[in-house]
């Protein structure tokens, strides 16, 4: 089925794969090539489409469209929707290499409407879940932070606030990946901001009093985080979870026989303290609450993980790291010697966490790379290095960099094919096989596409342990 995208169509479904409505004769194909299939979503400033991408003549490629579509007249609220909408798609185009967050694929005009094409997602949003499942356990809950509090920094790192964290823009993919959606009411944060009133924007249940007043912070994305995990432990609106007479949060009350430690309901109330002074001011700060972080393994980084084009640890400092080898490359050696290239990338970062000791975190802060053994280093290099012919590894990897003219993440992504005219491909966009270009693999997820002082790191410790 075709579905037409001209909001005033009174008869937009059609039965056959046609190029134009039967029913306005408006075409059904935006850009020659995005098909709508559904409107699986619409509201006050539009409508949301799953669609199929035609170009893609190897495979059906879902995707979702946004369409800009407001009823209003009023030509002021038309600009700030228009701008809303643009801002949406350049923060999106910065975000655009997280596995956690839609992949940017359009962003046209056609026929006087704006249009956003994203990666369509596949799974329930939390509040579905919740909804199917019932209320989360402490632990159900501790994972989500684990494994969401990382993408919430990554979008901080861009100085970058959501503005709008909440059940239903967390996606549960159906291979446990949560999936952080919607940045329509994302804004960037600028010193100046903190003393200009902005647009108020955000769901009511989950914003965080200062937002309310139109100064939002990334002390309000940490806020929002913090009610969200109230109603997934509860499975009650926030509104019913706080006592106007109290002045205070009384989500304790809801919880019914469910236990909840002292540590973790500890970290929450601190996520939700009404005042920013009294709210945590990082995300490493409550990773390291939750003990997902040890308290001293990194130093503090306030407000965001910093993109450092500088080595900073010592050559002394990492030549101390010298131990032992405690990992077992074995399943490494199997997949490269049966050329499974995919399976041995994933292999070696888990290899690399569990050398780091770093699997609960998973993933890896430069900081982190002091406790590699310098033999478990060199072990999976030289594993990579001899079974793909000196075409893979960590090894060919510092040797392209180099030699670089330019030493920038750039000119090494392009060399080594994982940026193309400047644009960054996904994980699952990478080439697992010996046609790739030479240093294609392996990819850390953690650090692709983005973090670049994490293989410096890595390739200066390489360097040293040679010595």
């Amino acid at each position: 089925m075709s579905y037409c995208f001209d909001p005033d169509c009174q008869q937009p479904k059609n039965i056959v794969k046609e190029k134009f409505c039967s029913s306005c004769n408006t075409s059904l194909l935006l850009k020659d090539r995005y098909r709508g299939l559904k409107i699986i979503g619409q509201g006050g400033m539009g409508r949301t489409f799953l669609a199929i991408d035609e170009q893609n003549s190897e495979e059906q490629l879902y995707c979702v469209i946004k369409q800009l579509y407001l009823k209003s007249k009023n030509n002021c609220d038309r600009k700030t929707a228009s701008r809303l909408f643009e801002t949406e798609a350049a923060i999106l185009n910065k975000l655009n290499q997280h596995p956690q967050i839609p992949l940017l694929h359009d962003y046209f005009t056609q026929d006087r409407y704006q249009y956003l094409v994203q990666e369509w997602i596949k799974g329930d949003n939390l509040r579905q879940v919740i909804a199917k499942k019932g209320p989360f356990s402490e632990q159900d809950v501790t994972q989500l932070l684990a494994n969401l509090l990382p993408v919430v920094a990554f979008v901080h790192q861009f100085n970058i606030i959501h503005r709008d964290i909440k059940p239903e823009n967390i996606i549960y993919c159906s291979n446990s990946k949560l999936v952080l959606v919607d940045f329509g009411a994302s804004k960037s944060f600028t010193p100046n901001s903190l003393q200009q009133t902005g647009t108020i924007i955000g769901s009511p249940e989950y914003v965080a009093p200062e937002q309310l007043r139109g100064k939002a912070t990334f002390g309000s994305d940490i806020y929002s985080l913090g009610v969200t995990c109230l109603y997934l432990l509860t499975g009650i609106s926030p509104f019913n979870l706080y006592s106007d007479s109290e002045d205070a949060w009384v989500w304790r009350d809801y919880l019914g026989h469910k236990f909840i430690s002292t540590k973790l309901g500890l970290v929450i109330d601190k996520m939700i303290a009404g005042g920013t002074s009294k709210r945590y001011q990082s995300i490493h700060e409550i990773l390291q609450d939750l003990g997902i972080i040890a308290s001293n393994s990194a130093s503090a980084r306030p407000n965001k993980i910093s993109i450092l084009s500088d080595v900073s640890v010592t050559h002394a400092k990492l030549l101390t790291t010298i131990k032992e080898p405690v990992i077992d490359c074995s399943q490494l050696q199997n997949y490269l010697e049966t050329q499974n290239w995919k399976e041995a990338n994933y292999e070696t970062e888990r290899l690399l966490l569990q050398a780091t000791k770093q699997e609960r975190k998973a993933w890896l802060e430069r900081d982190d790379l002091e406790t590699l053994a310098c033999r478990d280093l060199q072990e999976i290099a030289k594993i990579w290095h001899d079974y793909s012919n000196a075409h893979f590894g960590f090894k060919v990897q510092n040797e392209i960099w180099q030699n670089l003219a330019v030493k920038d993440y750039h000119s090494f992504g392009k060399e080594i094919g994982w940026s193309i005219q400047r644009k960054w491909l996904r994980m699952n966009q990478l080439t697992f096989n010996l046609s790739a270009p030479k240093g294609h693999l392996p990819a850390i997820t953690w650090w692709f596409g983005h973090a670049i002082w994490g293989l410096k790191s890595l390739f200066f410790k390489i360097d040293c342990c040679q010595k």
